[in-house]
């Protein structure tokens, strides 16, 4: 059975009365809820409608809601109340022991007519569309996508409402909606053998940088970028900092932040598109700030504050000053695997591990 977070579906819901609770001022006019308190913690065992706690993704959907990627399917949040959808991204899983389902979700993206993209481990891509006239469901596998196994998806919502996903052998995957029918579209690839720019078909990360309408794709190589207007390139970290690229994000249109959890520097690259020029943060270049190991997600707010999640916790850049969030000192972080992070359109900081997930905002969590 599907639980979905929507009208006319089956639900699951989990009020947050604290969130959703409001008030209405001496002209009777409807006030904004109170905000909460700056730590919300979720955890499987408490919330029903959190799937697993072993956090794979996290996304915001094209309405504002966040979509959650977990080891057994994908759970959604919108305004306080959490849903899900299991049964139907299962797929078989064959072995020596014989054939079970699986629901391992590695990614989530909305697509731009409302639809939303579920990247498996194993079962290729679904697309769900509530909306849709024809095909609510959706499923793609090779020769559609590249591999089975999906490792990131992004999505263009702004310009061409394209679908990206990237596979960990076999390169990357284009889907483009028709214009003239409705569910349909078509899907192109894109590989080593048809693109010399592209560093390597073991693609691990993906996202799409709204200011410019590019997207990029991550590797062990470095990273490469495309763009409808000049097409592929490649860009090569430096010697020194040689690492997997796991996270993208975009710093407005000139700085683009590169997350490494394994390789020989392990940390985060920002590439200065203007420049060209690289400056690597360490565990050894920040002074012991950010912690040691590998950084798993990077993003920011586009102001002054740039957050890194890590093997062994958070860390926050707010201009020069280093904060750092273990489960020691904060126990509203429920553990200190960093999986993803993403900050929604109230300012919250969303942050997934490997043992639930945390919302942060330092004036208080809105949804």
């Amino acid at each position: 059975m599907t639980h979905r977070l929507s009208l006319g579906s089956i639900f699951l819901l989990v009020p947050l009365m604290l969130i959703l609770s409001s008030c209405k001022n001496k002209d009777n006019v409807l006030a904004p809820p109170p905000a909460g308190p700056a730590w919300l913690t979720f955890r499987h065992a408490t919330t029903p409608g959190l799937l697993d706690d072993n956090i794979n993704g996290i996304s915001l959907g094209a309405g504002g809601n966040i979509w959650v990627a977990t080891d057994s399917g994908a759970s959604d949040f919108s305004i306080g109340n959490w849903g899900y959808i299991r049964d139907t991204l299962a797929y078989p899983i064959f072995s020596s022991g014989g054939t079970v389902a699986s629901y391992k979700v590695n990614a989530v993206a909305p697509g731009r007519d409302g639809s939303v993209w579920f990247g498996l481990s194993g079962g290729g891509v679904k697309r769900y569309h509530q909306g849709a006239s024809f095909y609510v469901w959706q499923s793609y596998t090779e020769p559609d996508i590249a591999f089975g196994t999906v490792s990131a998806l992004c999505s263009d919502l702004y310009k061409y409402g394209d679908i990206w996903v990237a596979t960990p052998v076999n390169g990357i995957s284009r889907y483009t909606p028709s214009i003239t029918t409705e569910d349909q579209g078509s899907w192109t690839q894109y590989s080593t053998s048809n693109v010399p720019e592209l560093l390597t078909d073991r693609i691990v990360s993906a996202a799409y940088n709204d200011f410019d309408n590019t997207v990029w794709f991550g590797s062990y190589l470095g990273v490469n970028a495309y763009s409808s207007i000049s097409g592929w390139s490649k860009i090569q970290l430096p010697a020194d900092q040689k690492g997997t690229i796991v996270s993208i994000w975009f710093d407005k249109e000139r700085y683009v932040w590169l997350a490494k959890s394994a390789g020989t520097s392990l940390g985060v690259s920002r590439y200065d598109r203007v420049t060209t020029d690289f400056t690597s943060y360490t565990n050894l270049t920040t002074g012991g700030q950010l912690p040691d190991g590998g950084v798993t997600a990077v993003t920011g707010d586009l102001a002054d504050t740039h957050w890194f999640g890590t093997n062994a916790g958070l860390a926050r850049l707010k201009d020069t000053t280093w904060t750092t969030f273990t489960t020691a000192n904060t126990p509203g972080l429920p553990g200190d695997v960093i999986t993803s992070l993403l900050i929604d359109r109230k300012g919250n900081l969303w942050i997934g591990t490997t043992t639930g997930i945390a919302v942060f905002n330092p004036t208080g969590t809105r949804f």
